[in-house]
């Protein structure tokens, strides 16, 4: 008991003599500058984001598609012609679901006749009835779920509804790649159990109205706090570095301030003195991370908001879902 006594009082004094050191000031005000300035970076960021112009849903691109139709003439480009035509004539432009429509038409291989039944639909700005129509002329399996769920569930294409239509796409082309995969080889291959948990996920989410989800932060593109927040762990080789500092420092410095000769005068023996500055070199690392979330969580608030603090991480386990704090996970 006194052995370790005698240990614990030699970590306390190397922390006593570290956290005397200025340069130990100067590295906490690294870290905090660390944590704010990644914060701040990714705040251009999202401006730039938002200066993003998006040049599909304009009556520019709108007529570039008629000019590259009449340029290239295809079976059905009068019909494909009409539809962008619909859209300039009507001012139909940003996100309006008709434009994703018209684009889907353009995309592809399909007759006259077809072209022009669904543009009725979309003369009538009915997407209920789009929505019925494509139910009864899809033939994969993720489409006629996709089109059936937003019927059940009234989940129409405007932007009240972009969190809900993001995870019906991401489940509809999951099941479309099963479906295919059912067929192959891959049957039962790693991408197989992929598709299934991103199916089982997505599913959960929407019959829980938990449309938010931290383990996609970074792949939306989106800049809110946790998408900011995921990436503290970037800081951690910074505190590496400093670490090396500290440890390197705590010998050097003994014999800078003459105080080796007091340590090795020292009924202790030398390697406790040594295991006691490799100790608290390695708290003091661990203290320095924590730290460093601890500042990074005000410091993303304050610049990017705390909307969505309690967004849980979902994730697929064994086949069901799970959910965790998003902090923990972070």
């Amino acid at each position: 008991m006194d052995r370790l006594a005698n240990f614990f009082g030699l970590v306390k004094n190397e922390y006593v003599k570290i956290l005397k050191k200025t340069s130990t000031k100067i590295m906490l005000a690294i870290i905090v500058l660390a944590a704010f300035g990644l914060s701040a970076l990714m705040l251009v960021v999202g401006n730039n984001n938002e200066d993003y112009y998006d040049y599909s849903g304009t009556k520019e691109a709108y007529n570039d598609s008629i000019s590259w139709l009449d340029t290239t003439k295809p079976e059905n480009g009068e019909a494909r012609k009409a539809a962008y035509q619909y859209l300039i004539d009507n001012d139909i432009s940003g996100t309006d679901w008709r434009i994703d429509v018209v684009y889907n038409i353009d995309n592809d291989s399909i007759s006259n006749e077809q072209i022009e039944t669904v543009m009725n639909v979309v003369k009538s700005n009915d997407w209920r009835a789009y929505c019925q129509l494509m139910l009864d002329n899809s033939s994969q399996a993720g489409d006629k779920w996709a089109y059936g769920y937003k019927l059940e569930n009234n989940v129409g294409f405007g932007d009240e509804f972009s969190k809900q239509n993001t995870i019906i796409e991401t489940v509809r082309d999951a099941k479309n790649q099963l479906e295919l995969s059912d067929s192959s080889s891959q049957a039962n291959s790693p991408e197989k159990t992929k598709l299934e948990d991103k199916i089982t996920l997505g599913i959960y989410q929407l019959d829980n109205e938990k449309y938010d989800n931290t383990a996609n932060s970074s792949d939306t593109g989106e800049v809110n706090f946790w998408s900011v927040f995921s990436m503290t762990p970037n800081l951690v080789s910074i505190i590496g570095l400093l670490m090396i500092v500290i440890a390197g420092g705590s010998v050097s410095s003994e014999f800078h301030q003459g105080t080796i000769k007091f340590l090795l005068i020292n009924p202790v023996k030398r390697w406790k003195i040594l295991m006691s500055k490799y100790f608290t070199c390695i708290t003091m690392g661990y203290l320095f991370l924590v730290l460093t979330y601890i500042i990074c969580i005000p410091a993303t608030g304050l610049l990017h908001g705390f909307e969505g603090l309690s967004t849980p991480y979902l994730y697929v386990d064994g086949g069901s879902v799970h959910e965790m704090s998003s902090f923990l996970n972070a």
